[in-house]
């Protein structure tokens, strides 16, 4: 099954996320902080990661760049923020993130976001 692990703090963008998702037929993890993020991503190894930039703990770019550190980083991240200065985008893109979406997202841009970073990775 499609496996999407959903890194994000804000408990109703979660559950927006999985709404979103249901037509795809996949599995959503959640994680609240970056820290459980890294965690779920080692255990359910998912086929893509939602990243906030935001987190309690560290921010979306750190855990980006430790994913793309690892032996995790194959697994395409889309970074999702409400955060749309040039600056952003660009450390998104340093961190070395696969895509970058604006919030509020649509669920038809975050499908295609989803389907065109796997479908990349796939090529690999």
């Amino acid at each position: 099954m499609f496996c999407v692990l959903s890194i994000e703090d804000e408990m109703l963008n979660q559950r927006l996320v999985k709404k979103m998702l249901k037509s795809l037929d996949c599995q959503v993890i959640d994680a609240e902080t970056a820290s459980e993020g890294l965690l779920a991503a080692d255990e359910y190894l998912p086929d893509v990661i939602l990243m906030d930039v935001n987190l309690p703990d560290f921010s979306g770019y750190e855990a980006t760049r430790q994913l793309k550190e690892s032996s995790l980083a194959h697994i395409p991240i889309i970074i999702l923020t409400a955060d749309t200065t040039a600056h952003t985008q660009q450390a998104c893109l340093d961190a070395g993130c696969d895509a970058y979406l604006n919030k509020p997202v649509s669920s038809s841009a975050l499908i295609r976001a989803i389907q065109q970073v796997t479908a990349q990775a796939h090529l690999i």
